[in-house]
């Protein structure tokens, strides 16, 4: 009963004083911020394209980000990486994404380090149509979906999974234009959607600019 008799005694007192349950919730609360907080952050980080008269590919570079509220984390990295091509419009997944440099044929799950940057391949380009990458060869290239057809836009997203299966998706749209003068015969553009985290970066950077350029001396 001694035992018994301080538990109650324990749980009553800390009942009363709120004490306990407060340290609870706190703790709680810290252990889940904290999750977060670490937890990897990607954004997109400019777009490339490379290839020759007859295959090009088209990439956007993802970043596993350090940045939270203008300071600098040090995240966890994205380990065992997917993605897939999802259209919103029409609710559905099309097909996996591939890595750049990824061998043909062999899907890689790629692991993206605090800072690091990895290229992921949106569209490959073969006698002038846009399709799925799947491979360089020309078998490959043929064989693959058409993902926009000439003189038309469409909006579509990257979802990336890691090892736990959390997701994060990367919004871009690709315009493709007829262009004689092009490589190929059409023009391709790859636009990322500008997140609010985006804006607040680049408007941090500008008021550091303007802050400087008004401050600094003048001779």
């Amino acid at each position: 009963m001694g035992f018994l008799g301080d538990i109650n005694t324990f749980f009553g007192d800390a009942l009363k004083s709120g004490d306990f349950w407060l340290g609870t919730i706190v703790t709680a609360f810290l252990a889940v911020f904290r999750n977060r907080l670490y937890r990897p952050k990607i954004r997109a980080n400019g777009c490339m394209s490379g290839g020759d008269a007859q295959f090009s590919k088209h990439s956007i570079g993802i970043v596993n980000s350090p940045s939270f509220l203008g300071f600098t984390i040090d995240r966890n990295p994205l380990i065992d990486a997917t993605a897939w091509m999802y259209d919103p419009k029409a609710g559905k997944t099309l097909a996996n994404m591939r890595w750049r440099d990824e061998p043909d044929n062999k899907l890689i799950k790629q692991t993206i380090e605090v800072t690091e940057r990895r290229d992921l391949i949106v569209c490959g380009v073969h006698q002038g149509r846009v399709h799925h990458f799947v491979g360089t060869s020309a078998n490959d290239s043929e064989k693959s979906e058409t993902i926009v057809e000439k003189g038309q836009s469409r909006k579509l997203e990257a979802h990336l999974t890691d090892r736990f299966n959390r997701k994060q998706k990367i919004r871009f749209m690709i315009t493709v234009s007829e262009r004689r003068a092009a490589p190929q015969g059409v023009e391709v553009r790859v636009r990322v959607k500008t997140t609010m985290a985006d804006r607040a970066n680049q408007f941090r950077d500008g008021f550091k600019e303007m802050l400087y350029a008004i401050t600094r001396p003048r001779y």
